[in-house]
C-alpha cells in the first residue's frame, strides 16, 4: 500500500483478517490514488470478500497435487493420451521404467507406437469406443500385446477413464500386467516364436511362415534377403551392452519398418536379419529400402 502510495501507481493485494471470533476471511483488495478538489492525494478503492473463492482454489490445488502424487508414485505404468491425436501428454516414471523410453521420448509419440503392427486397427476401435461409451471407468476385458523400447513384447489389460487435460480430450490410463492364464499361455506362444530382444520372428518360425509362402499360386518363387551386422562385437566394451542392445533394438525397428511392404521378418544368431519378399524379382526394391 505504502508503494502505490509513493509511486501512484495501482494498489493491488489479497490477504487475510482476524475476525473477533478467531475466524480468519481472505479479501481481495484494489485501488488508485486520486487527488480532490483541494489537490488532496487520496487512495480510493474497493475490498471484496473472496474466502469462499480462495478455499475452491486451494481445494483445487490440493487435490492436483494428489493427483500428481498418485499418477506419480505409482507403481504400475500410467499415462494420459489425447483421444484425437493419440499423442502420450503425461506419462508417469513407471511407464519410463517399464517401456524404456525417457518422459521426452514418450511426449513425442503416439500410444500405436507402444503397439505392435498388428493391434494398430484394433486400438484405433478401442479410442473410438470409449469416446463413444458412457460408461466411466472402462476397463477393458481384452488382453493386449505392448512393446518396449527395445521390442520386447508383454501383455496387460487396460483400465481407463475419460478426463480433460490441459484442454484436450483425453485418457487416463492405467497399464496392469495381462495374467491369468490367456495372458501367460499367449506370452508363451509368444516367447516360442519370437526373438525377445528384437521382438521379431526367431528363424524357426521364419521358416515356418515361408514354407506356405506362394500356396496355391503356380511357379510362384521368392526371395530371402541376409542382412548381416558387423563389429558389434566392439561396441559392449567400449559402450556397453546396454547401448549394443539398443543398437540392435533400433536397426530391428527400421528393417520391420521396410519389410512391412513385403514379408516376414527374423532376427537371427550373431546379429543377423532375414527378410522374405515373395516376389522373387523385388529383391532388390527390399534392399534398397
Amino acid at each position: 500500500f505504502s508503494e502505490a502510495w509513493e509511486s501512484g501507481r495501482p494498489f493491488h493485494a489479497e490477504y487475510r483478517i482476524l475476525l473477533p471470533d478467531g475466524r480468519q476471511r481472505w479479501i481481495n483488495a484494489q485501488g488508485a490514488l486520486v487527488r480532490d478538489g483541494d489537490d488532496v492525494p487520496l487512495m480510493t478503492g474497493t475490498i471484496m470478500d473472496v474466502t469462499e473463492r480462495r478455499n475452491q482454489q486451494e481445494q483445487v490445488e490440493r487435490t492436483e497435487a494428489q493427483f500428481r502424487e498418485l499418477f506419480e508414485l505409482n507403481p504400475l505404468p500410467f499415462w494420459v493420451f489425447d483421444v484425437h491425436t493419440l499423442r502420450f501428454l503425461a506419462v508417469n516414471e513407471a511407464a519410463v521404467r517399464r517401456y524404456g523410453y525417457s518422459r521426452e521420448e514418450f511426449l513425442g509419440m503416439t500410444i500405436l507406437q507402444i503397439r505392435p503392427p498388428e493391434e494398430q486397427a484394433g486400438v484405433h476401435e478401442s479410442v473410438q469406443e470409449s469416446v463413444e461409451e458412457a460408461v466411466e471407468p472402462r476397463d477393458s476385458s481384452r488382453v493386449w500385446i505392448h512393446a518396449t523400447r527395445a521390442g520386447r513384447r508383454f501383455h496387460v489389460r487396460i483400465h481407463s477413464s475419460s478426463i480433460s487435460f490441459d484442454g484436450h480430450g483425453a485418457r487416463l490410463v492405467l497399464a496392469e500386467g495381462g495374467g491369468g492364464r490367456v495372458g501367460y499361455e499367449e506370452d508363451l506362444a509368444w516367447r516360442a516364436a519370437h526373438d525377445e530382444n528384437t521382438g521379431l520372428l526367431n528363424v524357426r518360425t521364419f521358416l515356418q511362415r515361408m514354407e506356405h509362402v506362394g500356396d496355391g499360386i503356380a511357379d510362384a518363387s521368392y526371395a530371402v534377403v541376409h542382412v548381416q551386422l558387423r563389429d558389434l562385437e566392439l561396441v559392449s566394451p567400449m559402450l556397453g551392452r546396454h547401448t549394443r542392445d539398443e543398437i540392435v533394438a533400433a536397426i530391428a525397428q527400421r528393417i520391420a519398418r521396410v519389410s512391412t511392404a513385403f514379408g516376414p521378418v527374423a532376427h537371427a544368431p550373431a546379429d543377423a536379419f532375414l527378410v522374405a519378399a515373395p516376389e522373387a524379382e523385388r529383391w532388390d526394391v527390399l534392399v534398397d529400402g
